[in-house]
């Protein structure tokens, strides 16, 4: 029986907004978070995770600093402070949605930890890379998990 769902692809092939009009088509409690781009005159800048209940955390275009990840600020305390608040209030038949499950996200042990014990208590919607971290192998193996590949 597929439990978790998840859309991969390249960039700016539409995994964002696919995932987020399933999301509000469902009639049921999802609690989550989304990326979104920020651009300042036609270039992007940054991320912004958006929570599904409206709070949000800037990621920030690198300024060099030794926690830079892939172009990006990346503060683990920050992020892990920003889904914990997201996630405080699972309830039991909750949807977790999570975009993206990548690399950058993965850098956070509490975070990966947390998944891991959610794949087996919820259901999880998501975008998912197609490589990278321990977890990502581990869930594109799953065989309760449907991994779309959008073209």
């Amino acid at each position: 029986m597929t439990r978790h769902f998840f859309f991969t692809g390249t960039p700016f092939i539409g995994k964002t907004t696919a995932l987020l009009r399933i999301v509000q088509s469902l009639p049921i409690r999802c609690r989550g978070f989304y990326t979104e781009a920020v651009y300042l005159q036609n270039m992007k800048t940054g991320l912004s995770l958006r929570s599904l209940d409206g709070r949000s955390m800037m990621i920030r275009r690198a300024d060099g600093r030794s926690d830079c990840f892939s172009g990006y600020d990346f503060d683990c305390a920050a992020f892990d402070a920003f889904y914990h608040d997201v996630f405080d209030s699972l309830q039991p038949g909750d949807r977790i949605v999570i975009d993206e499950l990548g690399p950058m996200f993965c850098r956070s042990e509490r975070f990966t930890k947390s998944v891991e014990e959610w794949l087996d208590e919820y259901f999880l919607i998501g975008v998912i890379a197609k490589k990278g971290h321990r977890l990502i192998e581990i869930i594109h193996r799953r065989a309760d998990t449907e991994i779309i590949n959008l073209t």
